[in-house]
């Protein structure tokens, strides 16, 4: 199986993989970290990996026999018995999910408009871009995409859908495409993140996990997450502010009285990114960002 794992060699070091530990892979895919996992808890350690995507797992049992597989979200990681040694979450979409035509997270291949990491889920991007309306469309494509033109390419949707129903990526590509688009980026690629966001529900599911990740860890146990854009890395920062136990008494109360107490220590104050040496090798590990704490 052909696959780079992102940040490894850093990943390693800050979670402090060793022989003996019981180690979560939350965001498994290709099993590029979790294979390195394996070798280095050894016989008397344990690596348990959840991956959501079907294709993905049924690839893994073959790839990664050594490890506890999981066929689930990594907010069901409750089922393992706690506590836990390192936890690693590896978000977004997956180098397999977009060289895959048929899953439809890319615009630069013909597919079907579908875009869910698990075909047990029942919305897909189709659905979102032919039936929800042109305001909610307009915020998906603001708030999850970034994008500063979500008006226009909302309107846009709406008008091509009441001619014909939009069923492919190139046939939405070609609706948003704009070409005095002032960003360096193709005009398609934060309404594609936008639908890809809003079809799985994963910056609620990000914010879940690392909750319970936090919860399943010993304490000294690690937590690390790799993002891949501004906003998924702004929802990972603000989730564990809330573990840092800051007040949140009102400032004209002269004590503390909501007794919050710090869970976690940050262990990245500034966050890693991939070495220049990295992203020549593995193209898409550009916008990776590291952050880890410690539970304390």
């Amino acid at each position: 199986m052909k696959h780079i794992p992102v940040l490894m060699a850093e990943v390693i070091k800050f979670l402090q993989i060793k022989e003996s530990m019981r180690v979560i892979d939350a965001t498994c895919g290709a099993g590029g970290h979790s294979h390195e996992f394996v070798k280095l808890v050894g016989e008397s350690g344990q690596v348990f990996a959840f991956e959501k995507d079907e294709k993905s797992f049924e690839a893994l049992l073959e790839y990664l026999p050594e490890a506890k597989l999981f066929n689930k979200s990594y907010t069901e990681m409750s089922v393992i018995p706690k506590p836990v040694d390192a936890i690693l979450f590896d978000l977004g979409v997956s180098s397999m999910q977009l060289d895959e035509a048929e899953r439809g997270f890319s615009f630069r291949k013909d597919g079907a408009l579908d875009m869910r990491f698990s075909k047990k889920q029942t919305k897909t991007a189709a659905e979102i871009v032919n039936n929800y309306s042109f305001l909610d469309l307009r915020r998906i494509v603001k708030q999850y995409g970034e994008e500063k033109k979500a008006a226009k390419i909302a309107r846009r949707i709406c008008d091509a859908r009441a001619k014909q129903k939009i069923s492919t990526t190139l046939e939405l590509e070609k609706i948003i495409y704009m070409p005095n688009y002032s960003d360096r980026k193709h005009p398609a690629t934060r309404t594609f993140q936008a639908l890809r966001i809003e079809t799985n529900s994963e910056l609620l599911t990000v914010e879940r996990g690392i909750e319970i990740g936090i919860r399943m860890l010993k304490s000294g146990g690690r937590l690390g997450v790799i993002s891949f854009h501004s906003l998924e890395d702004r929802v990972v920062k603000n989730k564990l502010k809330e573990f840092l136990g800051s007040c949140s008494c009102p400032k004209n109360l002269p004590i503390c009285v909501c007794g919050k107490k710090a869970e976690i220590r940050v262990l990245t104050k500034k966050p890693i990114y991939p070495s220049s040496l990295e992203v020549k090798t593995n193209r898409r590990a550009r916008s990776a960002i590291f952050r880890v704490i410690e539970k304390l």
